[in-house]
């Protein structure tokens, strides 16, 4: 009885996901972008200005996510966004991540793509820095509306 335990017990923390495991495919964040837009996932996008942010929770091995509130500074296509916003990173790895971003400061400006919900309200998909977005996503500020 007690084998049969120690195995059940084995097998079962061998299956308990942790941080540091790798991530199954790694896909670069322009692809990412691209593919996304291009198959109507990506409705919307928006540059934001950071109003607040706040870790929210323990730092685990290599992730340290954060939630960020901003306010709208430019809608860059789409329609119906809200009028304001909030988005998290960090959860990921780095074996997963093209990067591990620092919590914002309150002022910073950032692209948001949006995705719709099952119940149709548009909700944050990415995130990133407006530099890094315009270096990802060479389509950002000419993309029709």
């Amino acid at each position: 009885m007690n084998r049969a335990l120690s195995l059940a017990f084995v097998l079962w923390i061998a299956c308990v996901p942790v941080a540091s495991q790798a991530c199954r495919a790694f896909i670069p964040p322009e692809k990412r972008i691209q593919t996304r837009i291009a198959d109507g996932t990506i409705v919307a996008a928006a540059i934001v200005q950071v109003t607040a942010a706040k870790h929210v929770r323990q730092a685990d091995g290599d992730m340290h996510p954060w939630r960020a509130e901003a306010s709208f500074v430019q809608v860059l296509y789409g329609k119906g966004l809200p009028e304001k916003v909030e988005f998290e990173r960090g959860w990921g790895s780095a074996a997963c991540e093209w990067n591990l971003p620092r919590l914002p400061q309150h002022g910073d400006r950032w692209v948001v793509y949006f995705w719709r919900d099952q119940t149709k309200g548009l909700k944050p998909w990415l995130a990133m820095p407006l530099g890094e977005a315009k270096a990802l996503d060479p389509g950002l500020l000419t993309r029709k509306r």
